[in-house]
C-alpha cells in the first residue's frame, strides 16, 4: 500500500481487559494497513497495560503510551498528540470493526480530501440482538454548496429532542488530522458526559468536505441495562461545562441564532439521563409539569428512569407510588409491567422515555388501558431552551 496515507487509530483504554483483545485484533485486520494503531493506557489497574504492550511487541504498527488516569478526553488527546496521520479515527475499547472499513473509508473519502467521513454502526446487545443505524443522507461527497443545502438542514434539524441528525460519537468518523486537532484539543479534560458531542458537533461548524458511507462497518457493543443505583450530585457541573463549550463554538462560528436551540436540546439530553437533580429542587419538574408532592406513577426503566427514581429516592420531591415497563423481567423486582396502574392512584404518569415515537405508542397503550390523557406527563420541548438552562445551571451554581 506504498503511496497511501498514513491512518492513525487511537484506542483509550482503561480497565478493559475483557474487550481490548477483539477489538485490538479486529484493528489489526484491517485491509487498509498503513496503520498506526496508538493505546493509550490511562492509568489501568488491571491487565490492561501488559496486553496492549503485548501488542506492541508483535506488531511495530502498535505504540502505547501509559499514562496517569486522566479521563477520557485526556486520554483521547494524549494519543492525538502522539499520532502522525493523516486521518485520524477513535474507536473504544469494548467495541470492534469489520476488516474493510478504513478501506472503505479512503476509496469513498479520504483518497478525495474529505475533511470528515462517517460509516454507519451497529449496536450490538448481550442477548444476540443487533440493531443498524446508518447516516441521515444518501451516500457521497458533499461540498461547499451541497454541504449548506443537504447537511445543514439535517445537523439543525430540532423538530424533535430526540434527533441529532448526524451521529455524535467520535467512534464513527475519519478525521483529517488539522479537523480533529483544532476541535479535540479545546474540549476540557473535566468534560466527562457529552464528551462525545464537544468534539463532534463543533467539527461540523466550519466543514468544507463531507464523505458519507451507507455502510456499517463498526460495533458498539451495548452493555447490560443495570440498575442505577449509586448517583452523583455533582454531573450537572460537567455538563455546564459542556454547555458552556458548546454556546462558546457556535458563537465563535457566527451560527448562534440557528445553532443555539440545537444546543440546548443536546445539553438537555445529557441532563436528562445523568443530572436530572436539576429539575427536582424546584416546586416543578419544568418538562413534565409535575408539581412537587404529587403521586406519581413512572414509566420506563431504562437509564432515564433509572436516573428519575433513585435521585428522586434521595431528594424526595414526589412519591413515586409504581415504576413500570414493558420490558420490566429486564430491571428487576422494583419495576412491574404497565398493567399494575390499574390497581394504583396517581396523579401523573411521568414518561421516563428519551425516543419521542416510543412515547407516542406507550401514550397509546395506555390510553387503551383507560388512563385519562390529562394524567400522562410527557416532555414539553417548549421547556427545553437555552433560557432555561441558564436559569438551572445558575441555580445550582454552588452546589
Amino acid at each position: 500500500m506504498e503511496g497511501l496515507p498514513l491512518f492513525s487509530v487511537i484506542v483509550p483504554v482503561y480497565n478493559g481487559e475483557r474487550y481490548l483483545e477483539q477489538c485490538v485484533e479486529s484493528i489489526i485486520g484491517q485491509t487498509y494497513n498503513n496503520l498506526e494503531i496508538i493505546l493509550v493506557d490511562d492509568g489501568s489497574v488491571d491487565l490492561s497495560g501488559v496486553i496492549c504492550d503485548g501488542y506492541a511487541a508483535k506488531d511495530s504498527r502498535v505504540v502505547v503510551v501509559h499514562k496517569s488516569n486522566g479521563g477520557l478526553v485526556s486520554a483521547r488527546k494524549a494519543g492525538l498528540l502522539q499520532s502522525h496521520g493523516a486521518y485520524i479515527a477513535y474507536v473504544d475499547q469494548d467495541d470492534w470493526i469489520d476488516c474493510n472499513m478504513y478501506m472503505d473509508m479512503y476509496e469513498k473519502g479520504a483518497r478525495h480530501e474529505a475533511q470528515l467521513v462517517i460509516t454507519g454502526s451497529v449496536r450490538e446487545f448481550s442477548d444476540g440482538r443487533a440493531t443498524e443505524e446508518m447516516p441521515a443522507v444518501e451516500e457521497g461527497i458533499y461540498r461547499g454548496e451541497d454541504i449548506q443545502k443537504k447537511i445543514w438542514p439535517v445537523l439543525c434539524n430540532t423538530s424533535a429532542f430526540f434527533i441529532y441528525g448526524f451521529s455524535l460519537t467520535v467512534w464513527r468518523y475519519l478525521y483529517k488530522r488539522e479537523l480533529l486537532l483544532e476541535n479535540q484539543m479545546q474540549v476540557d479534560d473535566r468534560i466527562f458526559l457529552g464528551e462525545d458531542y464537544a468534539c463532534v458537533f463543533p467539527a461540523y461548524l466550519t466543514l468544507q468536505s463531507f464523505a458519507v458511507i451507507q455502510a456499517r462497518y463498526y460495533h458498539y457493543r451495548q452493555h447490560d441495562a443495570s440498575m442505577k443505583k449509586r448517583i452523583n450530585f455533582r454531573e450537572h457541573e460537567t455538563i455546564h461545562l459542556l454547555f458552556k463549550h458548546l454556546m462558546a463554538r457556535i458563537t465563535e462560528a457566527g451560527v448562534r441564532e440557528v445553532m443555539e436551540k440545537k444546543v440546548a436540546y443536546i445539553t438537555y439530553m445529557a441532563l436528562f439521563l445523568s443530572g436530572f437533580h436539576v429539575f427536582l429542587e424546584g416546586e416543578e419538574i419544568g418538562p413534565y409539569h409535575i408539581e412537587r408532592g404529587s403521586r406519581v406513577v413512572l414509566y420506563g426503566g431504562g437509564t432515564l428512569g433509572q436516573e428519575i427514581y433513585y435521585k428522586n429516592l434521595q431528594l424526595k420531591f414526589c412519591e413515586i407510588v409504581l415504576w413500570v415497563d414493558s420490558n420490566a423481567d429486564a430491571y428487576g423486582a422494583e419495576v412491574a409491567f404497565p398493567e399494575k396502574i390499574e390497581e394504583a392512584s396517581y396523579d401523573h404518569i411521568l414518561l421516563a422515555i428519551i425516543n419521542p415515537e416510543a412515547r407516542k405508542k406507550v401514550t397509546q397503550n395506555l390510553l387503551g388501558l383507560g388512563v385519562n390523557p390529562e394524567k400522562i406527563s410527557d416532555i414539553d420541548d417548549r421547556q427545553l431552551t437555552a433560557a432555561n438552562l441558564l436559569t438551572i445551571f445558575g441555580r445550582n451554581g454552588n452546589r
